[in-house]
């Protein structure tokens, strides 16, 4: 099984070679993040999340930082 993390280890090399029958997976994944914080305030909504560490919730689109 080759996954993101694979791919990131493998970056530095010239080429990668898989089997045929490998299991490949999450290339070319993307995320969006939609800041909302502007309209949050004009409505006067805030979110405090609750996280076990810093940056946790940095893509939390209701987060303030």
């Amino acid at each position: 099984m080759c996954a993101s993390a694979c791919y990131y280890a493998a970056s530095p090399a010239d080429a990668i070679y898989a089997d045929p029958n490998a299991i490949i997976g999450s290339i070319g994944v993307r995320m969006d993040h939609w800041d909302v914080s502007g309209i949050m305030d004009r409505l006067g909504v805030a979110n405090e999340p609750l996280t076990a560490g810093a940056r946790k919730a940095s893509l939390d689109p209701t987060a303030s930082d």
